[in-house]
């Protein structure tokens, strides 16, 4: 599993992350959108993610969270939420920056 060496991020990236969001989008399933920091499910259920393999926002891994509660701020960064077809049965997901 792919991993981000936190010894190697710059100030200005550790401090973007440790910063409260500043703005959000809505996303929905097959939407490609910048790294977030965190995605809120509105509507509980399974997300199907692309993570985010690094702070640029190149593609990592996926991975599939689920039985996912409505109402839950998820403290990662995505970077693509899969289509149903794929699990992705959550819905009202917002990305937050």
């Amino acid at each position: 599993m792919p991993s981000i060496d936190l010894t190697s991020v710059q100030p200005r990236e550790a401090t973007y992350f440790m910063m409260p969001a500043r703005d959000a989008s809505s996303v929905s399933a097959g939407d490609t959108f910048n790294a977030c920091r965190g995605l809120w499910v509105g509507t509980g259920g399974d997300l199907a993610l692309q993570m985010a393999a690094d702070f640029a926002g190149t593609g990592g891994e996926v991975a599939t969270f689920k039985s996912v509660p409505g109402g839950t701020l998820l403290p990662f960064s995505a970077i693509r939420l899969l289509s149903a077809a794929s699990g992705t049965t959550a819905s009202d997901v917002v990305a937050v920056y």
